[in-house]
């Protein structure tokens, strides 16, 4: 995968933000070659929860990989999704929302 553009964290009063405004990244399956680019201007939100776990609220466009035990997953997504990660990393509940996903792997097999 190969990124062009800017991203950025912004710490404010609410927490952090992950912007990502004109990032565009290209992915390619090594198997076949077949490549795609996407402009993933989204935002990220995480939010610690009272039990340790991270929910994480991605607006707009937003390339993902799912969290483990599923590191191979990449997604496409685009408006309101939310899933939580447990301080691992481990995922403890999947994407969710009125957004659209998108399996970037099946889209390039």
């Amino acid at each position: 995968m190969t990124y062009s553009g800017k991203e950025k964290a912004v710490i404010n009063k609410s927490g952090v933000k992950f912007l990502s405004p004109g990032l565009k990244a290209t992915v390619t399956n090594v198997d076949t070659g077949e490549s795609a680019t996407y402009t993933i201007t989204g935002t990220l939100r995480p939010e610690e929860l009272d039990d340790g776990n991270t929910l994480v609220r991605a607006t707009g466009r937003n390339l993902l990989s799912r969290p483990n035990p599923n590191p191979n997953e990449l997604y496409l997504i685009s408006g309101n999704v939310t899933f939580v990660v447990d301080a691992n990393g481990a995922e403890v509940e999947p994407f969710s929302g009125p957004g659209r996903v998108v399996d970037v792997c099946e889209e390039l097999s």
